[in-house]
């Protein structure tokens, strides 16, 4: 049994009504408007949209499931199309795409996750065969369709250059502890959220998520304990500093502004901290906590902008961390410049001179190299990179000299004349 309606759509001349039933069926007339053999009227949604300035004959089955018109195409040509307005989510809007009928971009389908909907519309949703079908952007006029339990696992959809691709992209292996069938994908804020089940250690599942694409590399996630993390080779690098070298399974949440992570010296306690409050100084490991750098001591603040320094982390076993500041000159002129504070010793205070950023005087770098040499100099430096360690030597004026220690060999050096040399 089918019912019939037809009608140019505008209020000037309303679809008229067609129909043969056997018994007292509501059926609908194209305005939204359910009528029955009695005529008495009712509202629904079904029909709602601009598909009627373009479409013709629309046919309503028995089954309630498949509504379908004859629509007007872009080189004007009539095209019967059809469509399961349940598909459609928010008001269930349909509209003629050039001659197919689609969700309009307020009723986007909301049964599959991921980035598809930020560049993809007019999309519908077929419940009967589980395929999801859309303009997206990069495809032209061609309409792009998947089936949305091919992505089961993947975390939704994306457009990839105008075709509906799952999101694969999330890789790792957190999809051997964790319930990858049931896992779901979403945004918020451009961001990809993976949300999982995951075995912890006493095989439990526990529910979690993560911003999947706040972690670097390669977007690795993993499960850590049942909690869905970043692989080790993906951490994010939202973060510097040193803390990257003994810390792991890190995660990144944009909403709150906080990075988490498993840390040596922690256990199984997941450390975690307000990434703002480091002020773009880094973060280090403290005993299995995550803590922020803090501006080394010394005087070097009252000649240098200690406002816009900034900490670097060298990522090898010494953990040594980068100083890097402007500084004025004799001449009141800021330079650039940058220690390895953790090279001065004592107490790590840096001071600067003339431009340069040095150890002060109690914090010489003088276990680097032995001799005499620090009794007539100061304002030294060591920079394990190069194994060069610099200073002002009295007798050649304000000018920094330096010396490789390796090439003195462990006999030490001294101060000539001002100059640095090795014994």
């Amino acid at each position: 049994m089918v019912y019939t309606f037809s009608g140019t759509g505008d209020d000037t001349d309303r679809p008229s009504l067609s129909y043969e039933s056997a018994r007292n069926v509501p059926i609908c007339n194209g305005y939204g408007e359910l009528a029955n053999d009695n005529g008495a009227t009712a509202i629904t949604q079904v029909e709602k949209g601009d598909w009627t300035s373009s479409c013709l004959n629309g046919t309503y089955a028995t089954d309630g499931v498949s509504f379908s018109a004859n629509c007007s195409n872009k080189k004007g040509q009539t095209v019967n199309s059809s469509i399961n307005p349940s598909g459609c989510g928010g008001d269930k809007n349909i509209v003629n795409s050039n001659g197919i009928l689609m969700c309009d971009s307020d009723s986007q389908p909301t049964i599959l996750g991921g980035k598809w909907t930020d560049s993809c519309g007019y999309a519908k949703y077929d419940p009967s065969t589980g395929v999801l079908s859309a303009l997206c952007d990069g495809g032209g006029n061609n309409i792009t369709s998947i089936s949305v339990g091919s992505c089961q696992g993947f975390g939704g959809a994306y457009n990839d250059q105008g075709v509906l691709n799952c999101s694969s992209i999330i890789g790792g292996d957190w999809v051997n502890s964790c319930d990858a069938v049931n896992s779901s994908f979403s945004t918020n804020n451009g961001h990809l959220i993976l949300k999982a089940s995951c075995k912890d250690e006493s095989g439990a599942y526990q529910t979690s998520e993560i911003y999947a694409d706040t972690c670097g590399g390669k977007y690795k996630v993993t499960n850590h304990n049942g909690v869905l993390m970043c692989d080790s080779d993906s951490k994010p690098n939202i973060l510097g500093g040193s803390w990257v070298n003994n810390c792991g399974h890190a995660k990144y949440d944009p909403s709150t502004g906080w990075l988490s992570a498993f840390c040596d010296g922690g256990g199984n306690n997941m450390t975690s901290i307000s990434v703002g409050s480091c002020k773009g100084l880094g973060a280090h490991n403290d005993h299995g906590v995550l803590a922020c750098y803090s501006l080394p001591s010394g005087d070097w603040t009252n000649s240098c902008d200690g406002a816009a320094a900034s900490f670097v982390a060298v990522n090898n076993a010494a953990n040594h961390t980068i100083l890097h500041a402007s500084c004025r000159d004799a001449t009141g002129v800021f330079q650039a410049s940058e220690i390895y504070v953790d090279e001065c010793s004592g107490q790590h205070n840096v001071t600067s001179h003339n431009g340069v950023l040095m150890c002060e005087s109690d914090s010489k770098p003088s276990n680097v190299l032995n001799g005499n040499w620090a009794a007539g100099c100061a304002y030294e430096k060591y920079d394990p990179s190069s194994g060069v360690l610099s200073a002002f030597c009295g007798g050649v004026g304000d000018y920094m000299n330096s010396v490789n220690v390796s090439s003195c060999g462990g006999r030490g050096a001294s101060s000539d004349g001002g100059v640095l040399h090795c014994n």
